[in-house]
């Protein structure tokens, strides 16, 4: 993904994962966003960036909102301040303007609205950066293993072929074990089977139930998937507990 700064941003940083994130894109004006576009997880490895285009994420974009403007506000109001402080006559002449250590009153109007703005900025942050609990990452952590990034599998944006792809792996393992034939559209059987204890097709299922959760079909039904969906993990979690 190629982003021009002159008026693009890749902004409202949520979910962080280390270095991973959700972020949105951004049309900016001098640094101020304005219109989002395109949601992505993103992922740091050194210096280069690695991105996965996800559905537009509106904690995301919300956050981008809530902490950009007031900090691009900070910027343009420092920078008044600034110039301010280098110029000794007034900029914008008060009445009886006071001086202040020798500074007119439009300094100190600057420089305490950037200060404003920079502590509101660092309050949306806070608020707004969802953080991601050490459950939730380590699901993420058997999700990247399908996904390639420990994304949310229910917020990818065309997610078909894995889904196929994840059937498919536990119909295999079901027709390995000598438990059924065919079984592409009865994975939900096989992974309701207690005995099942697998490592590989527990992660499996568990990244299909939570990717059918956001692209649900119509042999799905949203409670059972929830449901399934805890029971692979708490038996992927006894499997896998050293």
């Amino acid at each position: 993904m190629l982003i021009d700064p002159k008026y693009e941003l890749l902004g409202g940083s949520v979910e962080r994962n280390g270095p991973h994130s959700v972020q949105t894109r951004f049309l900016h004006l001098l640094g101020f966003p304005l219109i989002p576009r395109e949601s992505y997880f993103v992922t740091k490895e050194g210096s280069e960036r690695k991105v996965l285009e996800i559905r537009r994420d509106g904690r995301s974009i919300a956050a981008c909102y809530l902490r950009g403007l007031p900090l691009a506000g900070a910027l343009w109001v420092g920078m008044l301040a600034g110039v301010q402080f280098f110029i000794p006559e007034p900029m914008v002449p008060f009445e009886d303007d006071p001086l202040y250590f020798d500074k007119p009153l439009l300094f100190w109007i600057a420089a305490g609205g950037a200060v404003a703005l920079l502590v509101l900025a660092l309050l949306a942050w806070i608020v707004t950066r969802h953080a991601l609990s050490r459950d939730a990452r380590a699901r993420r952590a058997v999700y990247a293993t399908w996904i390639g990034m420990p994304a949310d599998p229910a917020r990818l944006q065309d997610p078909w072929s894995l889904r196929d792809d994840l059937k498919r792996l536990i119909a295999d393992s079901a027709e390995q074990r000598g438990k059924m034939r065919h079984g592409f559209d009865r994975w939900q059987e096989i992974l309701d089977d207690e005995a099942l204890r697998d490592p590989e097709v527990l992660g499996a299922g568990l990244t299909l139930t939570r990717l059918l959760l956001g692209h649900p079909q119509k042999d799905t039904d949203p409670g059972n998937l929830t449901r399934l969906h805890e029971q692979l993990w708490i038996r992927l979690c006894a499997v896998q507990k050293p």
